[in-house]
């Protein structure tokens, strides 16, 4: 009897292997229970019933089979997949979860192209799969394929921004890992299609670090330049008394002026109209007085409310041994925004 569940269709597949692919629960139960082996029974490519039911995301019929036999998850097909393979390419969750519960080591088996479960995944569109894979074993986050590529070149070249941003979440990732081309993920970055997908990938790309694979090794000196741009350095004692005694004299010029204003209010309209000028600085007094309070209010809260919370963090300049305060270097994130600091002091 067993001999004629085992002949072979020309599709190469005997009885149980159609009935697994078909979903046919019920015959492979019983197929199951009188011939245990037919699990480990593989077409010509070596398809197991196991990768032919999995495909096809009957998740009975692979619950059935493993049940069984859970040795049948580690059958590859003559390309070195395994159901896990190609069940992660297509993001079918419930499978995915499936053999993994069964056997987490699954996925950290390679195909002929050197490729991971993971590898697979990241060429889909499902972000659960990808977690359930790197919860099982996060350790090849930067497996390497036979051409070098880790998940994230992949991911890259493929334009998965959630996947690529759920990849840059680890902090074990090698953002900057550089495959057999001479290439990293913002390398391949760089030749998407123009779009928000490119964009999104880039920007994450940037957030985490990475680098054109020329730059790798060297020190961006843009980016440590924006990085620690200082305003003013408060190195020594002479250098803020330089700056307190500018300031005063700053001050003390505005207030002669405004003694210099009224002043000439009363050489201008003389003693026999001196009730114009008693006027003109009753109403321009005020006027002064509250352009000083302002200024005062300004500085007074730029300096203690803006720098003395940067000043907290020091930041220490690479490759130097010394350590220099930066005002406005901490709260500073590009260039922009340090011009627009800049103009708002000057129109004050």
């Amino acid at each position: 009897m067993v001999e004629a569940v085992k002949i072979r269709a020309k599709s190469g597949m005997d009885a149980f292997h159609v009935a697994a692919k078909k979903g046919h629960l019920g015959i492979v139960k019983k197929l199951l229970s009188i011939w245990p082996e037919l699990c480990k029974f593989c077409d010509s490519s070596n398809t197991s019933p196991l990768y032919s039911a999995a495909v096809q995301d009957h998740l009975d019929v692979v619950n059935a089979i493993l049940d069984v036999d859970v040795s049948s998850v580690r059958i590859v097909r003559k390309n070195g997949k395994t159901a896990l393979h190609t069940a992660a390419r297509y993001g079918l969750v419930r499978i995915v979860k499936a053999l993994i519960d069964r056997d987490p080591g699954i996925v950290c088996i390679k195909d002929k192209k050197g490729q991971t479960a993971l590898h697979m995944a990241v060429k889909g569109q499902s972000i659960a799969v990808v977690e359930d894979i790197l919860l099982a074993d996060s350790s090849i986050l930067n497996e390497r394929d036979k051409k070098g590529n880790t998940a994230v070149h992949i991911a890259t070249r493929k334009s998965r921004p959630m996947i690529v941003s759920l990849l840059l979440s680890y902090t074990s990732v090698d953002v900057n890992a550089i495959n057999n081309q001479r290439e990293t993920a913002m390398d391949l970055a760089d030749k998407l299609q123009y779009g928000e997908s490119a964009l999104e990938i880039k920007e994450a790309l940037t957030e985490a670090g990475a680098k054109h694979a020329r730059y790798v090794g060297q020190v961006d000196e843009a980016m440590e330049l924006k990085r620690t741009i200082t305003l003013v350095a408060w190195d020594t004692t002479a250098q803020k008394q330089v700056v307190s005694v500018v300031n005063k004299l700053m001050w003390a010029a505005c207030a002669c002026t405004c003694g210099s204003f009224l002043s000439v209010a009363f050489v201008v309209v003389g003693k026999g109209s001196s009730w114009m000028a008693i006027t003109i600085t009753l109403m321009g007094a005020p006027i002064l007085v509250g352009t000083l309070a302002s200024m005062c209010y300004f500085v007074f809260r730029q300096h203690f409310g803006v720098s003395r919370d940067s000043q907290r963090r020091i930041k220490r300049a690479s490759g130097s041994k010394s350590f220099s305060w930066s005002v406005y270097s901490a709260n500073i994130s590009d260039i922009d925004d340090y011009n627009s600091d800049m103009e708002k002091i000057y129109a004050l």
